[in-house]
């Protein structure tokens, strides 16, 4: 008898033991599943980042080549200052060709008319579209520069640029003491690009001020 009821109760045993391993391993996918799917969002994240340093470390080089153009070419500043009055238009995205050099300074007039029209060309191929897809860098890249005179004499140069980033973030902020061209460096694409349709704030931009002797 002792034997007969081990016998019977063995089934039921292995019933039992069957449903607990279901359960487990049902269990178990949840939880694979929800790593496989914060990994993807995290993969997603990262992207997202590497996509906004690229960005901005492109931004940087065409600021910092319009620098560049400048101090090579100081007599005929005024030439690349486009943005320093409220009528300024930016360059890259939405303008075909730079404005005239605002004073004739011949040979250095030329170079700065030039200069701005390879700026203007770098800033359309970082922003340049194809169909649904960006072939450029940065979306809607836009540049400016703006000039304002110094109590001293000296000259302060603002050179700008900004484009529409793909991501949410806070609007860009003036810094301590902002100087009149920085503010309107700063300002660059503002009207273009304050935010996307839905109205979220995807503007960046990146900027540096430099001051130069009055040579004009």
């Amino acid at each position: 008898m002792t034997q007969t009821a081990f016998g019977g109760a063995g089934p039921a045993t292995r019933k039992i033991e069957g449903g607990a391993t279901l359960v487990e391993v049902m269990a178990s996918l949840i939880v694979i599943l929800s790593g496989l799917l914060g990994l993807a969002g995290l993969q997603a994240k990262v992207q997202q980042v590497e996509a906004e340093s690229y960005q901005r470390a492109q931004a940087l080089k065409l600021v910092h080549d319009m620098v560049d153009r400048i101090g090579a070419n100081r007599r005929a500043g005024r030439c690349y200052a486009f943005t320093t009055g409220p009528g300024g238009t930016e360059l890259g995205a939405g303008r075909f060709e730079p404005p005239p050099c605002p004073a004739a300074l011949g040979s250095g007039d030329l170079r700065a008319g030039s200069d701005l029209t390879d700026w203007n060309r770098l800033l359309k191929a970082a922003s340049d579209a194809s169909g649904s897809g960006k072939l450029g860098a940065m979306p809607g890249a836009r540049g400016c520069v703006s000039r304002h005179g110094n109590s001293d004499h000296s000259v302060t140069y603002s050179v700008a640029v900004s484009w529409q980033s793909p991501t949410a973030a806070g609007a860009p902020a003036y810094p301590k003491e902002v100087s009149t061209a920085t503010r309107n460096a700063i300002d660059c694409g503002m009207t273009q690009q304050r935010s996307d349709a839905n109205g979220v704030a995807t503007r960046r931009v990146v900027w540096t001020s430099f001051d130069v002797a009055n040579l004009m």
